[in-house]
Order: C-alpha cells, then structure tokens, then sequence
C-alpha cells in the first residue's frame, strides 16, 4: 500500500482577513476553522500521517487540535512553508496531497479522487472547479487584450496531489519562470511535466475575508447538520421560555407528544424583565425540576412603528426581552441547570441579517441576539455544553397579524410546523450554528 501523507498549510497570518488572530485559527460554529479538514484528513482511512506547517506562536494550538502530526515552523511565504513541510514527510512517504488550513470543506470524495489518480500512474492532480464568470485578461491600462474560451477555464482548489519524489525534486531545483508561482502545481507545470486534474466542490471554498466565513457558516449549517425524521425526546428534560402562543407555544405540546418532561414559561410564570429575580427562579427551577437536557427560548416581542414615534416602554421592552433575557436566561441556565451534554436554543428571526424600517429594535437585537450565540459557543464548549441560534421564517402568529394586519396568512408558514422543524434540530451536534430556517427546503 503506497503511504499518503496530508501537508496542512497554516502558516498564513490572515492580513486581508482583519482579525486579531490568523484565520485558520478564527471560530466557524464552535470550532477553529483549520480544524474542519484536519478532522476530515484524520479520519481518513488512506491518510497516513498529516504534516501542519505553522507559525510557531500557534504550534502548541495545533497540537491540541491533532495530537498524532507532525509540526514544522511556517516560512515567510506559501513555498517555504510548503517546502519544510516536505522535507518533514517520512523517508518512506509515496504520496503528498498538500492543503490549505482555511479550505475547512474538504471531503472525502475529493480526496479519494487524487488519491486514485495518483494510484493511476499520474505525477500532479490538481482540484478543480469550472468557472460561473467569464474571464478577463487585460492591459496595465486597463484595457482588456483578451477573453479566453471559459469552456476550458476552472479554478484551481487544493487539496494538490504529487507524487512524493516528483514535487520534492522540483522544490528543490525549481524551474525558471517568469510567472511566480502562488500554488504548489506551478513547481511541476514549469517543468513540463503533465499535470493531471480531478473535480472538486463548489463548498470546497477558500476563506479569504469576512464575507467567506459569513459564507461558510451556512455551508457548514448544511453539510453537517444532522435532521433526523424522528428525535428520540423520550425523558428528556426540557425547559421553554416563551410558552404561552405562537411557536413556543406548539413546541410545548410537540415536546410532549415525544415523550418529553417539559416545563413551559410564559409571561405568567416569570416575568422575563424582572432581571432581579432571575438568579431565585432559576434556583426554584433547579430545586423543582432538576438539570435540564435543553433549553428553547422562544420569547420574543415586536412592536412595529418608526422610532422617533416609539416610548419609552415599548423601547426597554423589545431590548429587553429580545437580547437582555437571552443573555440572562443563558447566563443562569449555565449556572444552575445546564449539564455536559445538554443544549440551548435561542429563537432569532428572519429580520437579523438586515436592519428594518419600523421595527429597527427588534431587527437589531435579533442580529445581536446571533452574536451573542456565536461568541456564547466559544465559552460554553469547554463546558460541553451547546449553543445555537434558530431564526425562523415568516410564521403566522399573533405578534405577527397584531404588527402586519390585513397580510395574506397563505404567505405565512404554520407555527406547529416550523415547530416541528425546530425540534428535529434537538437531536442535532455541534455549537455555535445559525440556522436560517427555511421550512419545507432542503
């Protein structure tokens, strides 16, 4: 059996990217993004080894994240870094499929198709994608000098394949050239040598600036959500803010349908801008209820009308109960009734992703709402515990007709069935997910 080795590259320190930390090690949904296709390469069962090239400030992060690989230093540019990684393969290394941290959707399909292609007798595969967008070459005035045929253009992906001998030789005597190269594939496509091609994935994207993570996050939402028809709820303890109507109102009764021991919280059981009495009610709920397997807060208010015309009450209450409650139910549920394993869900809205005229407060404390789960992911998962954001869609409720009257309800969707949809996310892994719902589409 020939013996594949995965060269991780992340010794990037993310310029264009604008945080204060190399992308490859920035949170996508709970988890380091480089952690993703380190995951994938380790599970791998033709994978023998993986080599990470890093900046050394990061080398003990790594180590965590993939305790078993090999660790070198990261150079100035993408070639040192790929070189001391090369030079750090085992002596009896066959194959390299040399991959970029910040591609996190690698799958086992795309590597299957190098390695099988390298199987075959061929020295270079390169992964590639066809191009949506006509291309265009031009001059340094700007004037475009040509408009190759796109049927026989693609974008160029990694993971990039070699045999082991052949990309080591060409690092190490590279051929001259007037184009520098900004991939791996170059070294060997100077030397003439045949380069072979394998399709790879149109989620297979390179995170380059904030719009590719935004991006990412839901490629992440789809590939590894996991939506069981049926979700064992039997037993389960669950805890529901907002219980008294609309969606709240229906995962109630659907949770005990399922089987589930549910305690539901309306605005007549607990005041939720009573901020004062949280820490005595959680405590009360700890005493009477015990440890809670999930937490859904579908508490919500909007009152819709433009802000210079808004008082001050119906301000407070949609900040409030919007973002102040999420913050203080999560706050106390971890300190009194949340568990390893156990998992909380607060609901959004369709409304975060963009601020609307006449319900500006509500809109934005819903997109804070996100942030919080976000950031909220990142402490709670030490703990083992989980945390997402469901925004469902347009729902037909009655805080939806009191603030749209006259709407057509056939545009509406049914809250006992965005319900249902919520609860098969129950059953669901991972933390820091931000599910747009869309009932009905898959």
């Amino acid at each position: 059996m020939k013996k594949n080795i995965a060269i991780i590259l992340a010794g990037g320190i993310g310029e264009r990217f604008g945080a204060e930390i190399p992308k490859q090690f920035v949170n996508l949904n709970g988890k380091p993004i480089i952690s993703y296709c380190l995951e994938t390469f380790q599970k791998h069962p033709d994978i023998h080894g993986i080599v990470v090239s890093t900046h050394e400030k990061y080398m003990q992060t790594v180590k965590e994240l993939c305790p078993e690989c090999i660790l070198v230093k990261g150079g100035s540019t993408r070639q040192d870094s790929t070189f001391n990684a090369l030079k750090a393969c085992p002596k009896d290394t066959d194959h390299v499929l040399i991959h970029d941290a910040v591609r996190p959707f690698v799958d086992f399909p795309i590597i299957n198709r190098c390695i099988k292609a390298l199987e075959k007798g061929n020295i270079a595969v390169d992964t590639k994608i066809s191009s949506n967008d006509t291309i265009i070459k031009i001059k340094t005035d700007g004037i475009i000098s040509d408009m190759p045929d796109r049927r026989y253009l693609y974008r160029g992906q990694t993971p990039q394949a070699f045999k082991f001998k052949d990309i080591f030789d060409a690092y190490n005597e590279p051929a001259n050239s007037d184009i520098p190269p900004t991939d791996d594939m170059r070294y060997i496509f100077n030397k003439g040598l045949p380069c072979h091609t394998v399709e790879g994935s149109e989620f297979n994207i390179k995170i380059t600036n904030t719009a590719d993570l935004y991006l990412a996050e839901r490629i992440a939402q789809k590939i590894f959500r996991v939506n069981p028809n049926e979700v064992d709820l039997t037993g389960k303890k669950c805890l529901v803010f907002g219980s008294s109507g609309g969606i709240g109102g229906e995962i109630v009764q659907l949770l005990e349908e399922k089987g589930a021991r549910v305690l539901g919280v309306g605005s007549k059981e607990f005041d939720l801008q009573r901020f004062n009495d949280y820490e005595s009610f959680f405590q009360g709920v700890k005493n009477d209820f015990g440890w809670i397997d999930i937490l859904i807060n579908a508490a919500g208010v909007l009152e819709k009308e433009m802000l210079v015309n808004m008082n001050d009450n119906s301000v407070s209450k949609m900040i409030d109960i919007n973002y102040k409650a999420p913050i203080e139910i999560t706050r106390y549920a971890v300190r009194y009734l949340l568990k390893n394993g156990s998992s909380i869900f607060h609901l959004g809205s369709s409304s975060w992703s963009r601020g609307r005229k006449s319900y500006a407060i509500y809109s934005s404390a819903k997109a804070a709402l996100v942030n919080f789960v976000q950031a909220m992911s990142e402490e709670l998962e030490p703990l083992g515990i989980n945390i997402n954001c469901i925004n469902p869609p347009r729902t037909n409720t009655k805080m939806r007709q009191k603030n749209f009257p006259g709407e057509d309800l056939s545009t509406l969707m049914d809250p006992r069935a965005v319900a249902k949809e919520i609860l098969r996310y129950c059953g669901a892994f991972g933390t820091g997910y931000i599910i747009d719902l869309k009932v009905g589409i898959e």
